[in-house]
């Protein structure tokens, strides 16, 4: 895990003209001068030149949530924020429709740096840790010391308080609406929500941030899932997700949100297995990180030994996400993914671990009581329950 060190949080003000899913063109600083960090590209667009400076795709995903034009005719004011030499969110400046123009380049302060100071009085003495999606820390006002899961004693629900990268350099109504769009394309509204968001675009909308709002950290109170590898040594996962909006695919294994996921695993009266879909996710972020020898831990041959598949990926992902791998036990799997998450180092690799942990709880796993009828007859738990899945269909 990484400690997070406040000192490493900074912001540095641009012109783009344009932010695509790897890069944001960048045609000077904000003072005029060339800005061209290392491992930038030189190009141009739209007759200017740039400086294509790769961003994290999530960076650019979350830039997309909140900010619908990705492309400008003419350069607009940005704040790209870093920790460290990372780039963990970027932020655009928005028209003041109060003072009806834009605020001065040298003047204007973005919320990921006016909220700095707040975070650190609000972290104060405690150890946070940082891993690419969020800050997070334990506090002793929070109720509860944690919660035991399984008889092992590794595993336990620990409350903490944290703030997710994106949400510290956007407004509350930047938040707002972005939820509202995600619900709309989701069918998930309601006829009050229709009225609520009725009237002037989101993006003319967001832009109203009072001085108050400006200094507010958009705090979250939750619970992670703790590993203790031994003792003095406890790797945390990123916060548990309760929101029945951000539990995506379908998963029943996944319940209602994260936190009954985790439940589900200690359970020994339906235990939970890994599916084939994680074996996949699992392969190809481990292997694009540290090389495929460092995924053997999955015993894919295996896997495609059991399921006559060599191509995993031909399977249709609906049997992907309901056909366990039961010589994998899923206390295990944890285990592994909370082993790089204990050694990595690197923020951008923390993330993909991150994000990789969440699909887990989403997506990775199946429970056997989903699994009881297509189980051959004298199986043992070992055995694939092969009896049938469906393959993908192959184009002509």
């Amino acid at each position: 895990m990484l400690v997070f060190d406040l000192s490493l949080m900074r912001a540095v003000h641009v012109f783009i003209t344009k932010v695509t899913q790897d890069f944001v063109y960048v045609t000077s600083a904000a003072d005029g001068a060339p800005y061209a960090p290392a491992g930038s590209e030189p190009g141009s667009h739209h007759g200017l030149p740039v400086s294509r400076v790769r961003i994290p795709p999530t960076v650019a995903q979350d830039f997309s949530r909140y900010n619908p034009v990705r492309e400008f005719v003419a350069p607009r004011l940005a704040s790209l924020n870093y920790y460290g030499d990372h780039i963990v969110s970027l932020e655009l400046q928005h028209f003041d429709l109060e003072a009806q123009c834009f605020a001065p380049p040298e003047s204007w302060q973005g919320m990921y740096e006016s909220r700095i100071n707040t975070l650190g009085a609000l972290i104060g003495s405690h150890t946070a840790y940082i891993n690419g999606l969020e800050i997070i820390w334990q506090d002793e006002r929070d109720d509860g010391e944690g919660y035991a899961l399984g008889g092992s004693g590794r595993l336990s629900l620990v409350p903490v308080r944290g703030v997710r990268l994106d949400h510290l350099a956007t407004t509350a109504r930047q938040r707002y609406f972005a939820k509202m769009v995600s619900r709309r394309m989701t069918g998930a509204r309601g006829a009050g929500a229709r009225r609520r968001s009725a009237g002037a675009p989101a993006s003319e909308r967001a832009t109203q941030v009072s001085a108050i709002e400006a200094e507010v950290v958009p705090l979250e109170h939750g619970r992670v899932l703790a590993y203790t590898a031994a003792p003095g040594i406890t790797v945390f996962s990123p916060l548990l997700q309760r929101s029945k909006s951000e539990i995506a695919g379908g998963n029943p294994a996944s319940g209602t949100d994260q936190v009954k996921a985790v439940f589900a695993l200690s359970s020994g009266d339906d235990p939970c297995y890994p599916n084939i879909e994680f074996v996949l996710h699992a392969a190809r972020t481990v292997g694009a990180l540290y090389g495929h020898e460092a995924a053997d831990f999955l015993d894919i041959p295996r896997v495609i030994e059991q399921t006559g598949e060599v191509n995993l990926k031909s399977i249709a992902r609906s049997s992907r996400l309901s056909v366990p791998v039961a010589h994998l036990p899923m206390l295990d799997c944890l285990a592994w993914v909370f082993g790089h998450v204990h050694r990595e180092r690197d923020l951008d690799a923390q993330r993909a671990l991150s994000r990789m942990f969440r699909f887990i709880l989403r997506q990775g796993m199946v429970r056997a009581s989903q699994v009881a009828a297509p189980r051959r007859a004298g199986a043992e738990d070992a055995a694939l329950p092969m009896v049938r899945y469906q393959a993908r269909p192959v184009a002509a």
